[in-house]
């Protein structure tokens, strides 16, 4: 449950900043037709490539996970997996989506600086769900242990 949890963290923030940036982005290039394609496709983007960076992210979370982590080392590795999967991945999206390869730097820088700053915040919400996870398996094994 501890890694869905965290799966679906991802892939929601993915989707709704997508959307979001999306919109934003389309609204700049043609306003009000751009920003409902830009939403429409951003949308398509966040999920796709939150789908892919939600499963990174949970093998980097259990790679890391353990009561001896070393929280410092998980936070580069989170930042370091979630800004080039976003990057890579949106880039790949946006040249199949758009067919335009010059275009498609564009949500890919986009996408890299919003993983760098949602990197921080999934960092303290994986530590937070590992610990309690943690905390309610050890306490669950004391429920079972006969006392003496």
């Amino acid at each position: 449950m501890l890694w869905l949890r965290l799966f679906w963290w991802v892939v929601w923030r993915g989707f709704v900043w997508g959307t979001i940036l999306g919109g934003v982005v389309g609204a700049v290039v043609v306003l009000f037709a751009g920003a409902i394609y830009g939403i429409y496709y951003g949308a398509i983007m966040g999920l796709l490539v939150g789908a892919l960076n939600g499963v990174l992210l949970c093998l980097v979370a259990w790679m890391y996970s353990g009561p001896q982590m070393n929280e410092n080392a998980f936070k580069h590795a989170v930042q370091a997996v979630g800004i080039l999967v976003n990057i890579v991945g949106s880039f790949a999206v946006a040249s199949l989506l758009f067919g335009l390869m010059g275009f498609a730097f564009v949500p890919a820088v986009i996408a890299g600086i919003t993983a760098y700053v949602l990197s921080g915040k999934f960092v303290k919400y994986a530590i937070e769900q590992m610990r309690a996870a943690q905390h309610r398996s050890v306490a669950k094994k004391s429920h079972l242990t006969p006392s003496v």
